[in-house]
Formats: C-alpha cells, structure tokens, sequence
C-alpha cells in the first residue's frame, strides 16, 4: 500500500506531464483512486476527497462548461455499503454543476453478476448503473 507519492512516480508514465494527478491511497488492499486529467483540455477548479469518492470541479476548455467529475471506488464489504452510499448522495447533493460519477460501485445488482460462486444473502441488489449523470 503507498500512503504517499511525489510527483516523480507520475512523471514516469507522463514524462510530457500533460496531466494533474490526484489520488487517494489504497486501504489494506482496496480502495485506492487515482485520476489524472488532461490540463490542455481542462482546467481544475478544485478537488475533494472523501472516504470513497475523488470530486474534482472541472472548466471544459472546448465546450466552455463547467462541471464535476466524481470517481468512485465502492465498499466492498456489505457492511461498509451504506457509508459509501451516503458519501455519494451528499457530494451529489452539494454539487451545483452538472456532473458525471463513474468507476467501481462495488454494488452487485443481481446474483448472477457475482463473481464467485458463493452466495450470499446480504447481496443489496438494485439497478445502480455504472455511471449517473446530472444536467
């Protein structure tokens, strides 16, 4: 687990640094999120870190707009879900832009998309989909 980087880790495989970095470390072996944004297409407003989420508030250059990106990384365990879901509903219910939220919601919708064999009857099933967007 990395707890803290500098900028040379970044550099490796962004040698024309083209892009901002922002992550948040890894808990145990999960959890970890790292964003990198295209600074010739987009300027960053601002960012926000929370347990589950990376918010960063965003100028689109191209199409003059302003918006938010939330990446997401989900609990995996059942008990932990309800925090990452009310993580989530508070950064949307504080964004005043539109925005866009994507990534690993951990939140399986139905049986047959688990990838292990065992069931488990504490499964939240629901139609989340792999991106929510806002206007």
């Amino acid at each position: 687990m990395v707890v803290d980087c500098d900028n040379s880790l970044f550099r490796k495989f962004d040698s024309l640094q083209q892009y901002l970095w922002e992550w948040i470390p890894s808990r145990g072996k999960s959890r970890g999120i790292l964003v990198g944004i295209k600074t010739s297409r987009f300027d960053v407003g601002s960012f926000k870190k929370g347990d589950y989420i990376l918010q960063m508030n965003l100028w689109d250059k191209e199409i003059r707009m302003k918006w938010n990106l939330m990446i997401v990384y989900g609990a995996v365990q059942e008990e932990h879900k309800i925090y990452f879901l009310t993580e989530l509903s508070r950064f949307c219910d504080v964004s005043s832009e539109p925005y866009l939220v994507g990534d690993d919601f951990n939140i399986i919708r139905y049986i047959k998309e688990k990838s292990s064999n065992r069931r488990s009857t504490n499964i939240l099933e629901c139609s989340t989909p792999s991106f929510i967007f806002s206007s």
